[in-house]
């Protein structure tokens, strides 16, 4: 996973800037089965597990949380992979339409958050989130 390689692309296809989340794990299909029987988010039952780490494995990977309306669409075959969250109607979800946008937007980013991961051996290696484009300093 290249950080600085996802911005540019992200930048070229719209985007124009917001919070990245890293993520080093993805759940295993058999978790997502089993979380759902268990009527509990796939995180937090993995969390109740004796072997957590049987249900999950690494593979890290990058969540963009920010302004899209400019976003192209996704061409198959690209390098990176991405998608929009959307309406009934196929729309990009406006949080700041939403009753209470902050509630809204807060519930993604809180969610995002939940399993982020760092090194253990080195926990400044990586941040669980940076803000980047045109919501960041640089």
């Amino acid at each position: 996973m290249n950080v600085k390689d996802a911005l540019r692309y992200a930048k070229r296809k719209g985007w124009r800037g917001g919070v990245m989340f890293i993520h080093l794990f993805r759940v295993t299909e058999e978790a997502k089965i089993l979380a759902k029987e268990a009527g509990k988010a796939v995180w937090e039952w993995i969390r109740e597990q004796e072997c957590e780490w049987d249900f999950y494995f690494y593979s890290p990977h990058i969540h963009l949380l920010g302004y899209i309306g400019h976003m192209r669409s996704p061409r198959k075959g690209e390098k990176f992979i991405y998608g929009v969250k959307s309406d009934v109607r196929n729309r990009p979800v406006d949080y700041l339409k939403d009753d209470n946008p902050y509630d809204a937007v807060e519930g993604v980013a809180r969610y995002l958050l939940s399993h982020t991961g760092y090194f253990v051996d080195n926990p400044g290696a990586i941040s669980s989130y940076n803000w980047a484009g045109n919501c960041s300093r640089r």
